[in-house]
């Protein structure tokens, strides 16, 4: 439940919504312009617990 929580909070940080690409020229310019990316691990399934054997499990939440 946490990490589907996760997804639900910080999931559209995992997104490419940078078409100009300032990520990278924050890297060129040291500036700060992409101020979401370093939250993209909140929503990372290691953080969980979980492993690479665990992707293709499919697991049971019961939500009432």
């Amino acid at each position: 439940m946490q990490l589907i929580r996760s997804f639900m909070t910080h999931g559209h940080l995992n997104a490419d919504l940078d078409p100009l690409k300032l990520a990278e020229v924050e890297e060129f310019n040291k500036a700060t312009y992409a101020l979401g990316t370093e939250f993209k691990t909140l929503i990372d399934y290691r953080n969980f617990g979980f492993t690479e054997g665990d992707l293709d499990r499919s697991f049971y939440v019961d939500v009432p």
